[in-house]
């Protein structure tokens, strides 16, 4: 026995990385009638990351309407929601994947003879089991946003228009940290858990009267209102 016939041979590319699938799907529909227009459109995007057990998945859906109520009055409502979902790897330290990929000896194996994870590698520069961290590990978050554009046009005299705007922009965001106490990082430890969550709230609103008239063949614009 020569020592090295029986060793291991690990491909640790083929350990962390992967050949990325990318999917797209996408549906509106558009139409009304002379006093009310419409647009809805749906779309749902699934991004595998390269490296493993990573991925990023967005949903979005728009709701746009616009509806004359009378001949002097006009309600425009644009509305967005968007859900995004991910798990991600870290990327500081030996933990960092595509990093420690670069310098993990191929001689050394993730697993036992058994197939099972061993915690430790037994030698080497990097004793991080980074496949095994990748999968027991978790770091994942969650974001929803909700963007709402609402306005009344009132017609009062030819020419003179007022508008009434209500925009809103809610962001909810959560994020999940989790390290397994049987991998190296999380033995630290004995495993742990962290959660973060965000909420963010965004208001504003316009009044804007605007007249627009021609006087002895000159053309007269005026425009006057506030926002907060």
């Amino acid at each position: 026995d020569d020592g090295y016939s029986k060793a291991p041979t690990t491909d640790w590319y083929k350990e962390i990385f992967r050949t990325a699938k990318v999917n797209n799907y996408e549906v509106n529909v558009s139409g009304g009638t002379e006093k009310t227009k419409f647009y809805v459109s749906g779309n749902y995007n699934k991004t595998d990351g390269i490296i493993k057990h990573t991925d990023y998945n967005r949903a979005t859906g728009r709701v746009n309407l616009s509806h004359a109520l009378t001949s002097w009055l006009t309600l425009n409502t644009n509305n967005t929601f968007s859900r995004n979902t991910y798990h991600q790897a870290p990327t500081t330290g030996a933990y960092n994947p595509a990093r420690t990929a670069m310098f993990l000896l191929p001689g050394v194996s993730p697993r036992d003879d058994e197939g099972n994870y061993v915690r430790d590698l037994p030698y080497g520069y990097y004793m991080y089991n980074v496949p095994q961290m990748m999968e027991l590990n978790e770091y994942s978050g969650k974001s929803s946003n909700l963007l709402s554009a609402n306005d009344l046009t009132f017609k009062i005299i030819p020419g003179l228009e007022f508008k009434s705007s209500y925009n809103f922009d809610m962001t909810w965001m959560k994020e999940h940290q989790y390290s397994d106490p049987r991998t190296r990082l999380g033995s630290r430890v004995n495993g742990q858990v962290s959660a973060y969550s965000t909420d963010i709230d965004k208001f504003q609103t316009e009044q804007v009267l605007t007249y627009n008239s021609t006087v002895f063949g000159n053309r007269l614009n005026a425009v006057a209102g506030f926002s907060y």
